[in-house]
């Protein structure tokens, strides 16, 4: 398989192992550079979902821990910059509502801190 393909099967499958909550088939990871699958994972804004497949793998076939620790980094990254927004979102929202401006809020993390 061509490297560029096999690289969009793996990573495809580990978007469909977080998000069907299934195994990983591990015969396609048998030749796998990690390191390119990370940056394939955040050009397309899935190393979360990337992050929780590898989870799944057994610990014989995981990737290894420098990867691990790289995925594990970069989803706290995420989580924190998710709590600073949410904070900024929810001062805006306060303002703008003290000020007689109604919001509505209609995606992402935002609508989620509408509803809170």
């Amino acid at each position: 398989m061509e490297l560029q393909r096999l690289l969009n099967a793996q990573l495809l499958e580990l978007v469909r192992v977080s998000l069907w909550n299934k195994m990983p088939e591990q015969e396609l990871f048998h030749s796998c550079d990690w390191h390119s699958l990370f940056q394939a994972a955040n050009v397309q804004a899935v190393v979360g979902l990337v992050a929780d497949a590898i989870s799944k793998f057994p610990e014989s076939f995981s990737p290894p821990k420098d990867v691990r620790m790289l995925f594990i980094a970069y989803v706290q990254q995420i989580q924190q910059m998710n709590v600073l927004h949410r904070a900024v979102i929810k001062k805006v929202n306060a303002l703008l509502r003290e000020n007689g401006v109604d919001v509505v809020f209609m995606k992402g993390l935002t609508a989620g801190v509408q509803i809170q």
